[in-house]
């Protein structure tokens, strides 16, 4: 993930409300169960989870993309709230006849994307395409190699939208995502195809607009697995390049 600069990467928001995360994550989701088990005619309920639930390493054999099955261990609340809603979505499931899965999101990016009290990062893509789109002519990174698997948010709706209207699952969790990973750099000069003269510099970590981990490249930080959801579905995401440059058409269309 990118926190921004060296300074903003310092803030911790679990430090500063634990309980807030947990009850908003867990009892949010408890409360929406006890609505949703009172719809007579409720198809399906989908639980949208995380890929924080996921180790920091993984596969075990390097190169493959994160499966679905094995490798869960949250370390951070966040993840751990969401691996724990995971597990009471499914006993409400088998508790009151509901159909339920969850869905595992990589780095989800695109409209209404921004900084919460919650939240106090953007992914990569985000902070790419606004600078660009900007007319900003420079990106300071830390590194072109640092990786993640980014996907747009318009795609993550058709994927649960696609799971939503399927007669039947096989399977409790699923992920989406791009189903590979897009480098920094990679990422700079898909931009710099709809911003002709964007570029990036490599800086310090603590003069860079972008700071990346290079070292986080497999685990839930690498590719996710999306095998599960297409053969179930057929959905598929578009590839991360064509996504990013219409991420940057809808910038540019927006008010200032």
């Amino acid at each position: 993930m990118s926190r921004g600069t060296a300074a903003e990467a310092t803030r911790e928001p679990e430090a500063e409300e634990p309980g807030r995360i947990i009850d908003v994550n867990i009892m949010g989701t408890v409360a929406v169960l006890e609505w949703a088990r009172t719809l007579a005619k409720l198809p399906r309920f989908i639980y949208v989870s995380s890929g924080a639930v996921y180790k920091h390493h993984g596969p075990d054999r390097p190169g493959e993309p994160l499966p679905e099955d094995g490798y869960v261990m949250p370390r951070r609340l966040y993840g751990i709230s969401k691996l724990a809603s995971e597990l009471i979505s499914e006993r409400y499931g088998d508790l009151f006849g509901l159909s339920t899965a969850s869905v595992r999101l990589s780095s989800v990016y695109g409209t209404m994307d921004r900084v919460t009290p919650s939240r106090n990062f953007r992914h990569v893509p985000n902070r790419i395409a606004h600078l660009a789109a900007a007319g900003v002519k420079r990106v300071r990174v830390n590194s072109f190699a640092a990786v993640g698997d980014y996907i747009h948010a318009e795609d993550v709706a058709g994927a649960i939208v696609a799971l939503l209207r399927a007669p039947a699952l096989r399977y409790g969790a699923y992920n989406i995502a791009a189903g590979v990973t897009a480098s920094v750099g990679e990422l700079i000069a898909w931009a710099a195809e709809k911003a002709p003269g964007f570029h990036g510099e490599i800086v310090a970590a603590n003069a860079a607009d972008i700071l990346q981990d290079a070292s986080l490249m497999d685990g839930m930080w690498g590719a996710y697995d999306i095998s599960r959801i297409h053969a179930e579905t057929g959905w598929k995401p578009r590839p991360v390049r064509d996504a990013l440059h219409a991420y940057m058409d809808w910038i540019k269309s927006q008010p200032s």
